[in-house]
């Protein structure tokens, strides 16, 4: 390296490299001067950071990766933000899967028809995802890309959709299946190592799901715990640390003290996510479940018990809730479609955006709507919008007062 040049003696230098005196006195002579300019220039990026102007060239210049619901795309400002995290909330069966395997599709897009022109990485904790699910969509985008380029003269494009083939989208969409928390943890610590190795082609990382091992585990330990079956001996020989994440290995993945030490932990990875999608420009999605979250209510002087309720928020707790960069809610909706309603953001304003789940992939929500259907809804919409005052932002106030209200 240039550091081992610049330590080596100049004799060294004329007998590896065949020199001669003069000519390694002066390569000594550049390498140091080189050195020195590089330290420098790492010295002052470390302690002056960089200038709000570079940030701004920095982001302009990102592509994002496109999701096919065109009001969704719009409500994140064109697509999945690289450099950014994105969460998708839902109950089973929302589209959240599908959602991803979308994503991870389109990351794949030849960038003359719009696309980033890259990879995605796909790790899969549950179980969801479907290759073959994955291939229909894959043709799907190759017949859509295909009938662009018909339309278009340019002999460029053309020539784009031979490297643009089915088993061309497949064969970059990366899967890492996790078994628990262990593997979970170090797939994510990998992912620089992964990036690097698939040349920086790499555009979206695909988390589905963050939660599951997360909840399976702190429930089995939250068992354990009651039950206090185990000796201190047992603990002490519990396995080694995971070097970096704080977890300890077990027959079961890994196992946390209590809830305090898994949020240590999912911050740490958060942080190790937010790193790699700065540093590589990615678009980060995770996926999350929901959970019951019961509430205790006032007391109503006509009943003898107290009243509560419960309301469904996504998993991992209060502290969870501001990972990500944009964090989106994916629900059912009465005329057959499904909405993403963005209810957190740092940059962009809440918003819905209806789409649905079909043959082909994701796609808008309207374009398919029967005509029955679209008229019944607006006419619900409308009559809700006079109960709010002609405020459309009251439609969400209390759905975003559930989601984002600290857990008891």
């Amino acid at each position: 390296t240039v550091r081992d040049l610049r330590a080596s003696s100049a004799e060294a230098v004329c007998g590896a490299l065949q020199l001669s005196s003069e000519d390694a006195e002066r390569l000594s002579c550049a390498l140091r001067d080189a050195t020195q300019c590089l330290d420098r220039d790492a010295q002052s990026e470390v302690l002056l950071g960089k200038t709000a102007a570079a940030l701004h060239v920095a982001e302009r210049r990102r592509k994002p990766v496109i999701s096919f619901i065109r009001e969704f795309d719009r409500l994140l400002g064109g697509g999945l933000a690289s450099s950014a995290i994105t969460e998708l909330c839902g109950v089973p069966g929302a589209g959240k899967t599908q959602v991803a395997m979308q994503i991870a599709v389109n990351s794949t897009i030849p960038a003359l028809f719009g696309g980033v022109e890259g990879e995605a990485i796909v790790l899969d904790t549950e179980g969801n995802f479907m290759p073959e699910r994955v291939a229909q969509m894959a043709e799907a985008l190759h017949l859509h890309v295909r009938n662009i380029a018909r339309k278009s003269a340019s002999e460029e494009k053309q020539r784009a959709l031979d490297t643009f083939q089915v088993e061309d989208i497949l064969r970059k969409i990366h899967v890492i299946r996790c078994y628990d928390t262990l593997e979970q943890a170090a797939a994510i610590k990998a992912l620089p190592r992964l990036i690097q190795r698939r040349n920086d082609q790499v555009r979206a990382v695909i988390i589905d799901s963050m939660a599951f091992h997360f909840r399976h585990n702190s429930m089995a330990v939250s068992k354990a715990i009651q039950r206090s079956t185990r000796s201190d001996a047992d603990k002490e020989n519990s396995g080694p640390d995971l070097r970096g994440s704080g977890l300890k290995s077990d027959t079961f993945g890994a196992k946390f003290a209590d809830q305090a030490h898994r949020s240590r932990v999912l911050a740490s990875l958060t942080a190790e996510l937010n790193q790699t999608a700065q540093r590589y420009g990615l678009a980060v999605v995770l996926i999350n479940q929901m959970t019951t979250r019961m509430s205790d209510g006032v007391r109503d002087s006509s009943v003898a018990t107290d009243s509560t309720s419960s309301n469904l928020v996504p998993a991992l707790g209060a502290a969870w809730a501001h990972a990500a960069t944009h964090r989106v809610l994916l629900r059912f909706r009465s005329d057959g479609t499904r909405e993403a309603m963005l209810f957190k953001s740092a940059s962009k304003k809440s918003g819905v955006a209806s789409f649905r789940v079909c043959a082909q992939g994701v796609r808008d929500g309207h374009e398919y709507v029967p005509s029955s259907h679209r008229k019944e809804a607006k006419k619900r919409e409308s009559e809700d919008a006079c109960q709010d005052g002609g405020d459309p932002a009251k439609r969400f106030k209390e759905g975003e007062r559930q989601m984002l209200s600290p857990q008891a």
